[in-house]
């Protein structure tokens, strides 16, 4: 069975059909939604449709070992569809993807040695490659996983100042490409938390007060 895109067209279907200079199947044709057409109102209006990247595609240096890291790595995020499929070169490919999701991760093995491993993340390329967790206690599960499994953490699971209540851990995957699970709250949650806080700082203050 195919990963299913955004439109509902197979990865693997519209990837074989790229790779023959075809038309994306499935999406070509797709009934157009109304009021949609050319000019900057449509062009403004597939610019909001646009949320997520589609798929990516790793290669790594040993098909099976990468293969079993990403797929119990990332079955706990909800990735728990396998979508194996043959690449433009004949190589066995495996996508794995979430239902209903976009985001899909594929694996495939090296064919060239024209980049060092393990990977320099600082060279032309991917610096790093960050997966969402619904919660801190995801994050925190994942971290003891990894442990476990004795891949390497460069930091964390803590919370980072990149934006409130930013909650990671960074770790490197067996061909050391630098990955990043992250949780970071709604605004609703984080609305919510001040309110606690705020509470809270009203019953210190009104104890102190009494005293």
């Amino acid at each position: 069975m195919f990963a299913q895109a955004a439109d509902g067209c197979p990865v693997g279907l519209w990837i074989e059909a790229r790779n023959r200079g075809a038309q994306r199947p499935c999406c070509s044709s797709r009934p157009r939604k109304a009021g949609t057409g050319s000019g900057p109102a449509a062009s403004a209006l597939a610019s909001v449709s646009i949320d997520a990247i589609d798929h990516l595609d790793l290669v790594v240096t040993d098909m099976q070992r990468s293969l079993a890291f990403y797929r119990e790595l990332l079955r706990p995020l909800g990735y728990v569809r396998e979508s194996p499929i043959e690449g433009e070169r004949g190589e066995h490919v495996v996508y794995l993807g979430r239902v209903g999701g976009m985001g899909s991760v594929s694996i495939r093995a090296a064919q060239s040695d024209a980049h060092a491993v393990p990977y320099d993340r600082y060279a032309v390329g991917v610096h790093h490659i960050a997966f969402r967790a619904l919660s801190r206690g995801v994050v925190d599960e994942r971290a003891a996983w990894l442990r476990e499994q004795g891949a390497t953490i460069e930091s964390g699971p803590q919370e980072y100042d990149y934006s409130p209540g930013y909650y990671a851990v960074f770790f490197y995957d067996p061909d050391q490409i630098k990955l990043e699970l992250v949780h970071r709250p709604s605004e609703r949650d984080l609305a919510a938390r001040l309110a606690q806080l705020t509470e809270r700082l009203a019953r210190l203050e009104a104890a102190a007060g009494g005293d």
